[in-house]
């Protein structure tokens, strides 16, 4: 068997998944909507073990039991579904901090099921594969398809209908960019699973925040088909404040913020506000913050984030392309 590469881009939800209505299959309790991010990047090699064991390196490292735990556990289900025995060498690297909460588990199991993908001859389509990768991280199955992509949450309780499709291609709106404020880069201290699922039997919030998710994806399709920034990143802007606070209202509270991450957003409505610059916040279950923005106002708001105290660095990136092998995308075979 030959060496695999594939290279997956994370994304960010507009309309956000926070929570299974089946933990086994990672079914969401809602759809969502989201953007992926062309500057962020993760790179996936499989190659044959040398020896009988699969191996498992991330960022150079031999990855530590939180980071291992799930890759092992897909590795063992894509084994178990595909009849698979050949042990290999996983070696992952991202160009950007890991479980951070820039979504490094949604291109890293995009990555890698497209990696297992193509070296095991598998021949899932584009649809197969969203709904492969969803096994590993709910927010996969969106960088597998990349673009703008819709994760469809389904109602079947086989999964076979909740899957990822690509509304539009990352060449659908070349002025749009996110502004990436990395505020922390540590790894999280609550990890995304375990917070979705305090949540969901806690909040006293969630439900009335689920209700919202059809009419908000509606109007989240009809901003981008537009390209209506205004509606975009209103209807981003709150979404993401109601999820947090479904977050905030659980018991014990989740708390992701950083006192940065609370300066930031504070200025972006200033911004708006005061200088009628068209810019939106959104944030995941992390610290960092993610600016909606043209290409045009990038400069002057980069000027005014840099000096936001907390704030590490600023990342600005268009939009990302579907999962693909190096130089190479990945196709229906």
């Amino acid at each position: 068997m030959n060496t695999i590469t594939t290279v997956a881009h994370p994304n960010i939800a507009l309309i956000k998944y926070w929570g299974k209505r089946d933990e086994q299959l990672h079914l969401p309790t809602r759809s969502s909507i989201s953007l992926t991010l062309e500057a962020f990047v993760t790179e996936t090699t499989i190659t044959p073990s040398s020896d009988e064991y699969d191996h498992i390196i991330v960022n150079n490292s031999q990855a530590p039991d939180r980071i291992a735990s799930p890759i092992t556990t897909f590795i063992n289900y894509c084994k178990n579904k595909y009849a698979l025995s050949t042990p290999i060498t996983i070696q992952t690297s991202n160009n950007f901090p890991t479980a951070a909460g820039l979504a490094s588990s949604a291109s890293g199991f995009a990555a890698l099921a497209a990696a297992l993908n193509v070296f095991f001859s598998l021949r899932l389509s584009p649809q197969e594969l969203s709904m492969l990768a969803r096994q590993g991280s709910g927010s996969a199955t969106r960088s597998v398809t990349g673009g703008f992509s819709m994760w469809h949450k389904g109602v079947l309780p086989d999964g076979s209908d909740s899957y990822a499709e690509q509304l539009f291609p990352q060449t659908h709106w070349p002025e749009l960019r996110v502004i990436i404020a990395i505020t922390q880069q540590d790894i999280k201290i609550q990890s995304s699973r375990h917070a979705m699922q305090q949540t969901i039997e806690t909040s006293p919030d969630y439900g009335a925040w689920i209700a919202t998710s059809e009419d908000r994806i509606a109007s989240m399709r009809n901003a981008l088909a537009t390209k209506d920034l205004p509606l975009l990143g209103e209807l981003a802007e709150q979404d993401s404040l109601d999820m947090h606070q479904t977050m905030h209202t659980s018991k014990p509270p989740i708390n992701f913020f950083v006192p940065a991450t609370y300066r930031v957003m504070r200025t972006i409505k200033e911004i708006r506000t005061k200088q009628a610059i068209p810019c939106y916040f959104t944030i995941d279950a992390g610290p960092n913050v993610k600016i909606l923005c043209l290409d045009e106002h990038v400069p002057t708001l980069l000027k005014t984030l840099n000096d936001i105290e907390g704030v590490l660095y600023c990342i600005t990136s268009t939009i990302g392309p579907a999962v693909h092998t190096k130089d190479k995308e990945i196709h229906s075979v």
